[in-house]
């Protein structure tokens, strides 16, 4: 008889309800457990005792997994439950059933885009939608001040909130609230998503990776404190999505985040590209994001090898990611410049090498890497620093640094025009 897989749903009675029904119906093989808790800030109580007691974590929503998840970690596989087009539709569609004079709406959780794009799909015309979209510092009661405030003075006459604790207070107010509930179709997504990951989470490679993401360049001060605290928010959001793809668990310490993963996971090519285009969301938000990433057998090893990478991203001052495997180094990964080679030279002839040049012997690994990448022995200053990132200033001082010691010879040189310093083309022996 195959055994049963247990998967514990943590999250407001009503949600859960509706996502035992789903699963009742549709998964026969699984095993769902409720972890009944109201309010979201205290998503976490029953966190421990339902990781004990089960295989995977269906969160009945985001509110629900980044309160928890922010006071403990997650080591099993989970997904949580979205808000999104196909929840919106069924609630508005309430909305109007029973009241078509609405006209100005106030909705929490959800996104802008999502609501813009299900309000054209129904053909809806509505007046003014003021949307609040999930923030992690913002707790439920700022949520139901804010709906509150906004029918008192006449800017909405109907309050959509995705948080049952916000819609309990709101009923018992006497206000027009409706609950934004999570979709059958979108549990049966999630449900799935979870299944898959638990399937496949013994099957992934054996070891620990940790990741260690810092930003920067983010504006702060009074007069940016909502716009950064929704920036912040909307990046921890994005994170979460990656670390659920790494099947990792998520901290943020002040200006950092860390993931703890498995090395199969992190070492695979789709995570590397979906980590590149989280860097090119920082990059249009002017936000740089450094981060490295640490292999080992233990998660002390591991974190101490992430430590050395990001380091070597934020030397770069720019949107970018290193991996440490003991003393090998990779980066900056996903770019023309990837490059992998060993911190420190690994032979004495290199040692020796490295001090008859008067040069590190980290580097002149990193430039043996380049050689070896491009298959060139031949640079001139230009060429040597937008390979290796540094200034041409600094390349030349490296070049010379090969000649004088006798690693290197002028192959050529190549007169720039009329004006400008001549080019020396450099070949490295080495």
């Amino acid at each position: 008889m195959t055994k049963r897989i247990s998967i514990g749903c943590i999250g407001p009675s009503d949600s859960l309800d509706l996502i035992k029904e789903v699963a009742a119906r549709y998964f026969p093989g699984i095993t769902l457990t409720p972890y009944v808790e109201e309010e979201i800030s205290m998503a976490f109580r029953p966190l421990d005792k339902c990781q004990n007691e089960n295989q995977g974590i269906l969160f009945s929503g985001i509110g629900v997994q980044v309160s928890a998840m922010a006071r403990g970690g997650v080591h099993l596989p989970y997904e949580h439950v979205p808000r999104g087009g196909y929840s919106l539709l069924r609630t508005l569609w309430e909305m109007l059933s029973h009241d078509g004079s609405v006209s100005r709406i106030s909705i929490d959780v959800v996104e802008d885009d999502i609501i813009r794009d299900t309000i054209r799909e129904m053909g809806i015309q509505l007046d003014k939608i003021h949307s609040m979209p999930f923030a992690l510092a913002l707790e439920e009661k700022a949520y139901l001040d804010r709906h509150r405030e906004l029918y008192q003075t006449g800017k909405a006459d109907a309050l959509i909130s995705g948080f049952g604790a916000v819609y309990d207070g709101l009923k018992q107010e006497g206000l027009p609230a409706f609950r934004l509930y999570p979709s059958r179709i979108q549990i049966r997504e999630r449900l799935d998503r979870l299944l898959d990951r638990i399937t496949a989470r013994d099957l992934k490679s054996a070891g620990i990776a940790v990741q260690i993401i810092r930003l920067s360049g983010v504006k702060r001060g009074t007069g940016y404190e909502y716009g950064t605290m929704k920036t912040q928010g909307r990046f921890y959001l994005e994170l979460l999505d990656y670390a659920r793809s790494l099947q990792g668990s998520l901290f943020h310490m002040g200006n950092e985040f860390v993931i703890y993963s498995t090395r199969g996971a992190i070492r695979t090519r789709v995570h590397t590209e979906h980590f590149q285009t989280l860097l090119k969301w920082g990059e249009k938000r002017r936000i740089i994001i450094a981060s490295g990433i640490g292999l080992g057998t233990t998660a002390f090893e591991a974190e101490k090898s992430a430590r050395k990478g990001l380091a070597e991203a934020v030397a770069k001052k720019q949107n970018c990611v290193f991996m440490v495997n003991r003393e090998q180094i990779q980066g900056p990964l996903g770019t023309e410049k990837e490059l992998a080679y060993s911190m420190q030279a690994s032979t004495p002839k290199d040692i020796d090498t490295a001090g008859e040049i008067g040069i590190a012997p980290g580097y002149l690994a990193k430039i043996k890497a380049l050689v070896a990448k491009t298959g060139r022995d031949t640079f001139d200053a230009h060429d040597l620093a937008a390979c290796l990132d540094i200034s041409p200033r600094s390349a030349r001082r490296i070049l010379k640094k090969f000649t004088d010691a006798g690693f290197g010879r002028i192959k050529a040189k190549e007169t720039a025009g009329s004006a400008g310093r001549p080019k020396n083309l450099i070949q490295l022996k080495i």
